[in-house]
């Protein structure tokens, strides 16, 4: 098994992932001077290089694994700090009859959405989960939420038990019971 990579140069270089007779798996840079890389040794300078991880590969390989890594789809390489969304997971779309209306789990998608800002939107919404990971709420006891409530008016439009069970949630507000 071969593959052969030109140079976009076209000097008559090329790069070649090849199997020896040892049973090792090899990059080869050929034209001029032939160099002989070791695949791992390869792989581990394009993870370096482009921030990502390859699952590495046993050798030598089996036959059906070489069938299966010359079959393999390159180009869906994945950087090792890519979040991954099992498709499974994703809501149902539903459209209204007249097409007009395109909903999932209560999201509307509006005239002017495009794929640009929903784009933009998701990573918002990732960004926020993260943050929530890295931040857990603090738990908040509900009599403490009334008894703070109790004390405030309606602020900015925000019920006083939104308020109260928020400044709790930061730690900085406690109520004492006597």
């Amino acid at each position: 098994m071969s593959t052969n990579i030109k140079s976009v140069a076209d000097d008559g270089q090329n790069i070649r992932l090849a199997g020896y007779p040892d049973g090792g798996t090899y990059v080869e840079i050929t034209g001029g001077n032939h160099i002989g890389i070791h695949r791992a040794d390869f792989l581990a300078a394009v993870e370096t290089e482009c921030g990502g991880k390859f699952v590495p590969t046993p050798e030598p390989l089996a036959d059906w694994e070489r069938e299966l890594l010359a079959a393999a789809e390159l180009d869906k390489y994945v950087p090792a700090d890519a979040i991954v969304i099992d498709r499974a997971l994703l809501p149902e779309v539903e459209v209204s009859a007249s097409g007009r209306v395109v909903e999932a789990s209560g999201k509307c998608l509006g005239p002017e959405e495009t794929h640009e800002s929903l784009t933009w939107e998701i990573a918002a919404l990732i960004a926020l989960r993260e943050y929530l990971d890295a931040h857990p709420a603090t738990p908040v006891a509900e009599e403490d939420v009334e008894t703070l409530a109790g004390l405030m008016p309606i602020v900015n439009g925000l019920p006083a038990w939104a308020l109260a069970r928020r400044m709790l949630a930061t730690g900085r507000v406690s109520v004492t019971h006597e």
